[in-house]
């Protein structure tokens, strides 16, 4: 192995070393990027729920003080009445109440369960003592204890919690209760003013695990979804409260992270573009190095086959070439290109490309050549006409480019050129055929259709008269029948002939169906209509066909007209029209005209 090869190999091994400690450290540094993006996220996260919880809780917590305040008022008063001995006054729980948005009701009961005094006097009278805040009290009683109930339907349907103390006798033993029902629609509210963001969910729990409100209200979450959650018991030492309330504010995690995984993906993904962009461009680097002399000399010896192949090719090519000079004489010419405008070689030498172009295509041609010293294209492509050495005149599709030296100037002109006069014969077929009917030269229903419709268009803007007449040959199905389909093939095209012959220039006819014709008349009126429609079905009746052996054969039309009386007509109800007119000319005993009405 050589010196300078030795060198190479060491110095690309170096460069693929530097490169990988490089992105090994930028990795790195990404992926710390990304991991201490995820603890902020998170901790920020955490943060931002503890704090709807706690304001929730706290909230909670100045409600149920406000509360039992208002219970040891309702006991005070009762203690003033001799306990139970007097009713409290009803205007007095309502106050009460009202006062605190989130009691929804404030009522006493005897030891038997009755309700003796309510907020809602309608239900005073009732027995309530089957209900989970009378029973525990009476099973459990104290006066220093603040009872939190289970959740429970209410008579109205909707689930409550009661706040609750005891009502002792003189005794101290259980008398009855005075209970607080907390208003779900405030507690609703608190929930749904904490919840900042769509996925976010905050619900309260009675401490014995039942559910009392969620909000959102949602069925359930899926199987598989994993929520951060904030948590806080609400159960104040001061109120001696026998259950606690739990209140819980949570986030899908699936939500909190995707500002962070999109941030990530992107991160990563630019970091992979990089790794990807840095050992190509290395790859590519090194292989350049190390190609770059084989490349010269392949290079070389490339060129020099290339100018093989091409001058074999110009020579043998079956499409016509020829290298022109900048005054647009032929320089050489190639076998094809003789063959295709029937001059020499030597011929096409002494002449410029404008002797043997058509006039009308002259200057086109000069000017895409100009373009091309101009540098504004390329190459070009055109369809031109050439003299033929005998006079013709022949389509060729010519496709031109340059040949630069090395201060880019232009030294001569390259030219292909091929022989489509077969092509341009059948575009020029199938140009006829696709507007004109094949049997009788007459424009087909295409045709007329597109005719008719703008010659309607200029009726409805400027108006004017125009009338259509629906010809149609008498018993066609019979002469064919007896006479075989290229008599009747002779019908049609003799019933062309004499149409065209009575009609005016201006005047549309086509075959629009079997031996069914339309003709659009403009600036023609109804009478002047039924005087042509007349003059054609006379005239067609007294012609006739020579059949073989002699024998004539005439042929009637029967005629409908339709003209227009209003501008804003369609073409196909102008149509219809006509045509009902045409129907009872043939059901009224044929060979006949009939007027639209």
């Amino acid at each position: 192995m050589s010196l300078s090869k030795k060198i190479f190999r060491r110095f690309a091994a170096a460069q693929w070393i530097e490169l990988a400690i490089a992105l090994f450290v930028l990795g790195g540094l990404i992926a710390y990027n990304i991991a201490r993006e995820h603890q902020r996220v998170e901790a920020v996260e955490r943060d931002r729920l503890a704090t709807q919880a706690r304001v929730i809780s706290r909230n909670l917590e100045f409600q149920l003080k406000g509360a039992n305040q208002a219970l040891l008022g309702v006991l005070e008063e009762l203690r003033e009445q001799s306990l139970l001995h007097h009713k409290v006054d009803t205007q007095h729980l309502r106050l009460l109440a009202n006062a605190m948005p989130g009691i929804r009701a404030i009522s006493v009961f005897d030891n038997q369960g009755n309700l003796i005094s309510s907020n809602y006097p309608e239900f005073v009278g009732q027995n309530f003592s089957h209900r989970e805040y009378f029973t525990t009290v009476k099973e459990h009683p104290s006066r220093e204890t603040l009872y939190i109930s289970k959740p429970f339907k209410g008579l109205n349907g909707r689930y409550l919690i009661n706040v609750t103390r005891m009502v002792p006798d003189k005794a101290g033993g259980f008398a009855g209760i005075v209970t607080a029902t907390l208003n779900p629609e405030y507690f609703t509210t608190l929930l749904t003013s904490v919840l900042y963001a769509p996925d976010v969910e905050s619900s309260l729990a009675h401490g014995d695990g039942l559910l009392f409100i969620v909000e959102p209200a949602r069925e359930g979450h899926a199987a598989q979804e994993s929520r951060m959650i904030a948590q806080r018991i609400v159960q104040s030492g001061l109120l001696k409260m026998d259950k606690s309330l739990d209140v819980t504010v949570s986030r899908d995690t699936e939500a909190i992270f995707e500002s962070w995984r999109h941030t990530s993906l992107i991160e990563i993904g630019f970091f992979l573009l990089f790794t990807i962009f840095s050992v190509s461009f290395l790859y590519i680097y090194q292989k350049h190095q190390r190609r770059y002399e084989q490349l010269a000399t392949a290079s070389a010896l490339a060129l020099e086959r290339s100018e093989k192949l091409f001058r074999s090719t110009y020579d043998s090519a079956a499409i016509g070439m020829a290298l022109l000079n900048l005054g647009g004489r032929f320089i050489k010419a190639n076998q094809a290109l003789c063959n295709i405008v029937g001059y020499t070689e030597e011929e096409l030498c002494q002449k410029t490309f404008a002797e043997i172009t058509h006039p009308d295509d002259l200057e086109a041609n000069r000017s895409l050549m100009r373009e091309l010293v101009a540098g504004a294209c390329v190459n070009y492509q055109m369809e031109k006409r050439y003299f033929h050495k005998d006079g013709r005149i022949i389509w060729i599709l010519l496709t031109g480019s340059a040949t630069h030296d090395s201060r880019n100037e232009v030294l001569y002109f390259v030219v292909q050129i091929q022989d489509i006069n077969e092509q341009k014969a059948l575009q020029e077929k199938l140009k006829t055929q696709a507007f004109q009917d094949y049997l009788t030269g007459l424009p087909n229903r295409r045709h007329f259709m597109e005719q008719a419709a703008i010659e309607l268009a200029r009726v409805a803007r400027y108006g004017g008269e125009l009338s259509l007449l629906m010809v149609d040959v008498d018993n066609f199905k019979k002469v064919n029948d007896t006479y075989g389909h290229q008599t009747g093939d002779r019908v049609l095209q003799k019933l062309g002939e004499v149409s065209k012959a009575i009609l005016r220039d201006v005047d549309l006819i086509g075959r629009i169906g079997g031996e069914e014709f339309a003709i659009l008349l403009p600036e023609t009126d109804g009478e002047k209509a039924r005087e042509v429609a007349e003059r054609l079905r006379v005239a067609i009746a007294h012609e006739s066909l020579i059949l073989e052996m002699g024998v004539p054969l005439q042929f009637t039309v029967s005629i409908g007209v339709a003209t227009i009386a209003d501008h804003a007509i369609n073409l196909d109800t102008f149509l219809a029209r006509a045509d009902t007119a045409l129907y009872h000319a043939k059901t009224t005993g044929r060979n006949k005209i009939s007027l639209a009405h």
